[in-house]
């Protein structure tokens, strides 16, 4: 599955009849410096003892936080109450879980004695937990009892009806042989709107279910402390599988190491500028890259101090959060940021604290980016570009970048991060300022996809090279663009149209909140362009022809779009990106419905 990356190259400028043709748009960050060769466990460890009075972690939901003193003899605790029931090195630990403590505790545990933490989307459906249960041979799996309104409990026992009649901790399963322990965390009595809103199974009465809160606080062997101490865990040893978004298709499990966890989450906090003193918000899911790197290694890499504000994003739990904790960076995604500014409370928080934001996500309009800086008094948004493949790095906004580069580009590679863009046509890398697929490779990219060693080699190349399927382009001090997914590109007549120039010039009407372009079927076109839009103001409704006025003189005439859809919420993942596929057929229904998608004989000029 391992998958070699050789020497990075320099890329070299060509000149034809002594014309200087456009720079390549193949750049790599900086080399010179020495990247971390510490594991997660050793990261925690060293933390505990430069920060041992310093607030870690804060779970504003359970009224719940640690030094990091107290953080790193919990998590020593843990991993040895884990190790007592039978999880060794290279064992997998399944979380079905959102935002709760036990699933920071789990991460670091696992770490400590050289196990994996497998990360569940707490929306996954029963079929889709029992094939991530079996692709990746958990031994041990933690739940909540539920998560909104799915009763967590109630699937167990679909997948494992061996639960009412096992011994706790000794579960003898047909279907998942590897699976011995299942643990249930209960958060119950601490105002946990994401886990018990909805769980009419008692789970107490189960035999095969083991409580993680009396297990967590279980006393501990110094006999395999010892042994903890022993074990030789090494930073090229897997640290978690993350899930893909199964946007693109059925999720597949990302599976990223000590090495390349911790080098994404150190880079990534030294060009953002965090420091021990930094106060962090972090609303995003620990089962995304961005929650789990960006926020959680990043901040223990620093040291500083990691605020949740709840089990589940809500505007108003972040934005309390923020108050409350003073916190100075926060992050998000876009729909997140716009949720937040424009929360019907926004104005009743102090939110002065408030230096420096961290975008991520989906690519988000420049115009919709001064918005957040100004609403939120930001001095600083940086975007950060990567994904759970490349561990979370790939490029971000320095610290220093001027006004202009946090609001057009998501910033240089990081150091040991090389990157190009192709010509999608010809595989050739074209120039600076020229679009194509970004490629990149380095010391981030995922060991492989879990199971999957076809997956693997189909997604990067015998030179180690990762093609991303987003279309970039560069300009010449190395600033990255990101313009569109390859797969969101609608081809109307022939002509290839990118969905982001349209958002773009959406969002900048003073009606619109939120806009998302695809492309619906038509006879003749192959596609045209639809635009579904959310208004601000829902008793304002805006019609096609207002907002094709609108887009006449500030796109291509052939990219504005043919229909308006006016929806109430845009179809998205639990990180916030907007499922664009199910948004082509909720766009297609409402058209259909209409009678306004109806192939005609038009006139086509695409210039």
């Amino acid at each position: 599955m391992a998958v070699r990356y050789p020497v990075l190259s320099q890329p070299r400028a060509e000149h034809f009849a002594g014309n200087r043709v456009p720079k390549p748009a193949h750049f790599r960050g900086d080399t010179t410096v020495q990247p971390v060769t510490y594991t997660a466990g050793e990261l925690l460890h060293r933390a505990g003892q430069e920060h041992s009075r310093k607030t870690a972690a804060v779970f504003c939901e359970e009224n719940v936080s640690w030094t990091y003193q107290r953080l790193d003899e919990e998590v020593t605790r843990l991993a040895a109450n884990l190790y007592d029931v039978g999880l060794r090195p290279n064992h997998r630990v399944g979380v079905f879980m959102s935002n709760y403590s036990p699933v920071f505790l789990l991460q670091l545990a696992a770490a400590r004695l050289g196990a994996v933490v497998v990360m569940f989307h707490p929306t996954f459906l029963t079929h889709e937990l029992e094939h991530a249960l079996q692709l990746t041979q958990c031994k041990v799996l933690v739940v909540q009892p539920s998560h909104k309104t799915t009763d967590c409990i109630q699937m167990l026992l679909q997948l494992l009806p061996e639960l009412e009649i096992s011994d706790s901790c000794a579960i003898e399963s047909a279907r998942f042989p590897s699976l011995t322990s299942v643990f249930v965390a209960d958060c119950r009595g601490v105002g946990a709107a994401g886990y018990h809103s909805l769980c009419p199974t008692d789970w107490r009465s189960i035999p095969g279910l083991t409580c993680f809160n009396t297990f967590m606080a279980g006393p501990i062997n110094p006999a395999t402390v010892q042994v903890l101490e022993s074990l030789l865990v090494k930073p090229t040893d897997p640290l978690c599988i993350l899930f893909t978004s199964g946007s693109t298709g059925c999720p597949k499990a990302v599976t990223m190491t000590h090495h390349s966890v911790l080098n994404s989450a150190y880079f990534n906090g030294q060009t953002a500028g965090m420091t021990s003193h930094d106060i962090i918000c972090l609303p995003m899911p620990l089962t995304h890259c961005t929650g789990l790197v960006g926020g959680l290694f990043t901040t223990l890499t620093a040291g500083g101090t990691l605020v949740f504000p709840g089990s589940v994003y809500t505007s108003e739990a972040t934005l309390r959060a923020i108050q409350m904790y003073q916190c100075n960076i926060t992050f998000g995604v876009g729909s997140m940021y716009i949720d937040q500014i424009c929360h019907p409370k926004f104005g009743q928080f102090d939110l002065s604290s408030l230096q420096c934001g961290i975008i991520g996500g989906s690519n988000c309009p420049s115009s919709v980016k001064e918005n957040i800086m100004q609403r939120l008094h930001l001095v600083r948004l940086l975007t950060a570009y990567g994904m759970s493949e490349t561990s979370c790095a790939g490029t971000l906004t320095p610290c220093n970048a001027t006004r202009d580069q946090m609001m057009c580009s998501t910033g240089q590679c990081l150091p040991h991060m090389e990157a190009k863009v192709l010509d999608v046509q010809t595989g050739q890398v074209v120039g600076v300022g020229q679009r194509g697929e970004l490629c990149v490779r380095g010391i981030y990219l995922m060991q492989g996809y879990w199971g999957n060693p076809a997956q693997t080699h189909q997604a990067i190349d015998k030179d180690g090279w990762l093609r991303t399927g987003d279309i970039a382009e560069f300009d010449s001090q190395g600033f990255c663009r990101i313009v569109d997914r390859k797969k969101d590109m609608i081809i109307k007549g022939g002509v290839n149209i990118f969905p982001g120039e349209i958002e773009q010039c959406l969002v900048e009407h003073p009606d619109v909140q939120s806009a998302a372009v695809v492309g619906v079927p038509h006879e003749l076109m192959e596609e045209q362009v639809c635009a579904c839009i959310i208004v601000k103001d829902k008793t304002k409704p805006l019609t096609t022809g207002a907002l094709r006025r609108y887009c006449k003189g500030r796109i291509s005439p052939f990219k504005i779009p043919n229909h308006i859809v006016t929806l109430n919420a845009f179809p998205k993942t639990s990180t916030g990106k907007v499922l664009k596929p199910r948004l082509v057929q909720l766009a297609s229904l409402h058209l259909k419905s209409t009678q306004r998608l109806i192939a005609k004989s038009v006139k086509f000029r695409p210039y």
